[in-house]
């Protein structure tokens, strides 16, 4: 514990959580450092079903045009 919060030992990592207080002092809010995921969506025929899967109306939206195709190798875009 410290005087913004705490650190926290999880999954053999260490977080620390900062605590966002009212006027009475009370706790309302733990932050935590963010943990980023990344999500791709190439648009390429390969990687389709996966996108598919994660993306809503990627079927719909690709185009095959070579005019708006900015990846070199590619054949979809968005």
């Amino acid at each position: 514990m410290h005087v913004e919060g705490r650190i926290v030992a999880e999954n053999s990592e260490l977080w620390n959580d900062y605590y966002v207080k009212e006027h009475l002092g009370n706790v309302r809010l733990v932050l935590r450092s963010p943990v980023s995921q990344v999500y791709l969506a190439t648009r390429e025929n390969g990687r389709a079903a996966a996108e598919e899967e994660a993306f809503s109306m990627v079927s719909e939206s690709r185009q095959t045009e070579p005019a708006n195709n900015m990846t070199e190798g590619g054949n979809q875009v968005a």
